[in-house]
């Protein structure tokens, strides 16, 4: 494997050595700490594993797309169901069914080209332009095609991340854990090695789709803390880690009083590319949640009621019902997306 693509890996991932993140660049040394806070909770279905929002069944309105699992571990069935906020309510639009992995990915991303359309000549029926994100599933990638979730390829093994550069249009998927894994690109559906070659110039970002889901070789960033996010928007870049609560009797692997930790770049290294920053002394801790009182099974970056905003947002487990809530963030002055 090439030296520059370990480079990347090793660059991009906390676990596989994420170390990337940019900071709001008006940030000085006396600027008080980036502040969030709570802007809105909306229950969610039981057994939802992970979460997505993103443009899905257009290009301009978010959905959010959630994947419910099995109602014990061994049950690998499972369902992606695909949502829109009705002012009350994220109601359901679209599911379709696939067999997972127990642990798995969900991410929303432009993987693939979406097919060209084919007007007659003469014809005057408006057609919408097709939707340019796909959705990554342990069961394959789908995409809208008007009607209904259509498989466009395979899902590539061990995949938890894709790779998003500002000036390209389509993204690349990563699997695999630090000099092991590989780069993947999906074209004329399949997906297939991708042997680009990193310029740390490049503008651009991870996009992290595994939630906090247990894997072989994950570590921690630092003592105590797992990678759970990105977001790179304009000026705007936090890298967001899980702090692990308190283990929850009775039941292995789960925590309560989870908290969340937003990092961002030191001053100094506010010129510099994520793929630049490798180092956890190259950045700051800007924000702490406190104890969420549950247990952390994912964070996203989104707009899922579509207000224009950038809002944090966290997927909870409370251990004692195992019932899930979307927890929204929002920070002090609303930045846009």
């Amino acid at each position: 494997m090439k030296r520059a693509f370990r480079a990347v890996c090793a660059a991009c991932f906390c676990m596989w050595a994420v170390r990337c993140s940019a900071q709001l660049p008006f940030l000085t040394p006396h600027t008080p700490a980036l502040q969030f806070v709570e802007a809105w909770t909306a229950p969610l279905p039981d057994h939802v594993k992970l979460f997505e929002s993103a443009p899905l069944l257009n290009n301009d309105n978010q959905s959010l797309a959630l994947l419910l699992a099995g109602s014990n571990p061994v049950d690998l069935k499972r369902t992606a169901l695909i949502t829109h906020w009705d002012g009350f309510r994220f109601v359901t639009d679209a599911h379709f069914p696939f067999v997972g992995w127990t642990s798995e990915p969900f991410l929303a991303g432009r993987f693939s080209p979406p097919q060209r359309q084919v007007i007659l000549k003469g014809s005057k029926k408006h057609t919408p332009a097709p939707v340019i994100r796909q959705l990554v599933t342990a069961g394959g990638i789908y995409t809208w095609n008007g009607g209904s979730f259509v498989l466009v390829s395979q899902t590539p093994p061990a995949v938890k991340l894709s790779l998003v550069f500002t000036k390209s249009i389509n993204s690349l998927l990563v699997g695999g854990v630090g000099d092991a894994s590989t780069v993947w690109k999906v074209e004329q559906g399949q997906y297939l090695p991708s042997h680009f070659v990193l310029n740390p110039q490049d503008e651009g970002s991870t996009h992290w789709g595994f939630g906090t889901q247990p894997y072989d070789g994950k570590t921690p960033w630092q003592p105590g803390l797992y990678y759970v996010q990105t977001f790179w928007n304009r000026q705007y870049h936090w890298q967001v880690y899980v702090k692990p609560g308190t283990l929850v009797p009775d039941k292995p692997g789960l925590t309560t009083g989870d908290e969340l930790e937003v990092f961002i770049p030191k001053q100094r290294e506010r010129e510099r590319t994520c793929w630049e920053l490798t180092k956890p002394e190259d950045f700051d801790m800007a924000w702490r949640s406190g104890a969420l009182g549950g247990h952390i099974l994912d964070v996203r970056v989104g707009d899922p009621r579509n207000e224009g905003k950038a809002f944090l947002l966290v997927l909870m487990e409370d251990p004692a019902t195992r019932k899930r809530t979307l927890l929204a963030f929002l920070p002090e002055g609303g930045h846009r997306l």
